[in-house]
């Protein structure tokens, strides 16, 4: 489990061509002797491959080629709308647990799934292209999509009230974006606030946080006050009123 968790994490912090590095050393690693190991569509599919694979389910058997006995491994991957790819692997692979790779293919397909959410709530929600802020009416959508993943890895998430000087708001927001990880959100909740969604991080995160939003905001940073879940609530609503409540 340790390993997955570490593939977890890099899928979070990471980008997806990192993740998805790390996602095939992990595969290796599970499987051992790997001859050959290549990710390719269902229409690239050849010979036996083709012949085999199932979008549905795992596809391992053994061939003989000459006097050398071979495994092979089709593991198909749900990109969403109807799309999949496959990883084609070939070694001598001995015995393999199949509900190892079944959680590896979750670990991938949860990834591409929540890319996909994300990325269609932060088209439709951002009305600052430039500032690429977004609209406190999403923040229950978004907190709910980040929910599950953190209930599935028993994580937690840190909302960050920051309460700006309306003079330097938008240079404060800009300051801000520069500081926050790439699945971080940060939103609008009214003109003198912005809330910091802190995805995968820790109660001691957020103070760490709030003391660099502190040395980076300077003077125009007028109070700040987080809460964390799920420790002070379940809902958007009551964990943003939490943080509210905290502002000093």
């Amino acid at each position: 489990m340790k390993e997955f968790l570490t593939l977890f994490k890099s899928s979070i912090e990471g980008s997806f061509d990192e993740f998805s590095t790390q996602f095939l050393r992990e595969l290796r690693h599970m499987l051992g002797s790997v001859t050959r190991l290549d990710q390719v569509g269902d229409r690239q599919l050849e010979g036996i491959a083709r012949e085999v694979a199932n979008p549905e389910s795992i596809s391992m058997l053994e061939r003989s080629e000459g006097d050398k006995t071979m495994d092979l491994l089709l593991l198909p991957l749900s990109l969403g709308g109807g799309r999949v790819r496959y990883i084609v692997a070939e070694g001598s692979f001995g015995q393999v647990d199949l509900d190892q790779l079944h959680l590896l293919k979750w670990v991938y397909e949860t990834r591409v799934e929540t890319d996909r959410r994300i990325g269609e709530f932060r088209t439709a929600a951002v009305y600052d292209c430039d500032l690429g802020i977004l609209s406190k009416s999403v923040v229950p959508a978004l907190f709910d999509l980040e929910k599950s993943r953190a209930e599935d890895f028993g994580s937690s998430m840190v909302f960050l009230v920051l309460r700006l000087r309306q003079d330097s708001r938008l240079e404060s927001i800009d300051l801000i974006r520069k500081q926050m990880r790439r699945t971080d959100y940060l939103f609008d909740l009214v003109p003198t606030e912005v809330l910091l969604l802190l995805v995968e991080c820790s109660a001691y995160g957020g103070e760490a946080m709030t003391q660099r939003m502190k040395k980076i905001l300077g003077p125009r940073l007028l109070s700040t006050g987080y809460s964390i879940y799920p420790e002070q609530g379940e809902t958007a609503a009551v964990l943003i009123e939490e943080a509210q409540g905290a502002l000093v």
